[in-house]
């Protein structure tokens, strides 16, 4: 093993010990747990929408539009409900 490689472990393994160390993973790590992927979540706040607004395209302002025509209490609750039921996103 190269030096940098085990002075990478070594300051992992330190980071662990201290309550330092954050992991990153991609989207897919969470698909069988039945957590919605991104999609199926703006899809979910999509069809929420008032008609005039369903042929947005772009996800952030799917996103922003439902939160501003719902307001935030609301929008927070429809993505606590899509995260924790995702079966209810298509």
């Amino acid at each position: 093993m190269e030096n940098i490689q085990l002075s990478n472990i070594l300051h992992i393994q330190e980071a662990s010990k201290q309550g330092k160390l954050v992991m990153f993973v991609g989207a897919g790590v969470s698909a069988n747990s039945g957590v919605p992927m991104w999609s199926e979540l703006i899809q979910g706040l999509k069809k929420e929408l008032p008609d005039s607004l369903k042929n947005e395209t772009d996800d952030l302002k799917i996103a922003q539009l439902y939160k501003d025509s719902r307001g935030y209490k609301e929008y927070i609750e429809k993505i606590k409900e899509l995260l924790l039921h995702g079966k209810n996103c298509s």
